[in-house]
């Protein structure tokens, strides 16, 4: 049986290990939070770290429900994850350039057509920015979506605004 200075020993190298990985991770949060367009330099304030902004809204059951969707319907893999980019585009413009908290996400298969759409409350419609800066953090979300999709659009809506998609299956 080990002694209790041989258990207190251990148990003061473990609580040294958990807070350097603790220290780890907050110096990679500081880092990834200071690549984002936009962020400023996450403060910590002697334990937890506490991000400037909002941290986005989660989109998995939005993506889970595209899935499904395209899944029962037979689409093909790769298309799928055409969508599933395209949707996660539209979803963190809506959040981060719209101002909606938690944008709306409706998606629709019919007759061989996937239509995504994803809403906020921001009346602004979106503008595909020129490529004459190649070394700029953001501004390519739009010309990624049209190249994955058929078709590509926005529309005002009465309160805000709607970004969609559409796919043709191609089975």
């Amino acid at each position: 049986m080990p002694s209790r200075h041989a258990e207190c020993s251990r148990e003061h190298a473990l609580s040294d290990q958990l807070f350097d990985a603790a220290a780890l991770f907050r110096h990679a949060i500081a880092s990834i939070g200071r690549l984002i367009d936009g962020w400023p330099p996450l403060k910590i304030h002697g334990g937890p770290f506490v991000f400037p902004l909002e941290i986005p809204p989660d989109w998995s059951a939005s993506r889970e429900e595209l899935r499904v969707a395209m899944s029962r319907a037979g689409w093909k893999p790769d298309l799928v994850a055409d969508a599933e980019l395209a949707l996660l585009e539209l979803f963190v413009n809506a959040w981060r350039h719209g101002g909606s908290p938690a944008p709306l996400v409706v998606i629709v298969v019919l007759d061989g057509v996937l239509r995504v759409s994803v809403s906020d409350s921001s009346p602004a419609l979106p503008v595909q920015r020129d490529d004459s800066d190649p070394f700029a953090v953001s501004g390519r979300g739009l010309r990624l979506v049209r190249s994955l999709t058929d078709r590509f659009g926005a529309e005002p809506r009465e309160s805000g605004k709607s970004c969609w998609f559409e796919l043709d299956s191609a089975a």
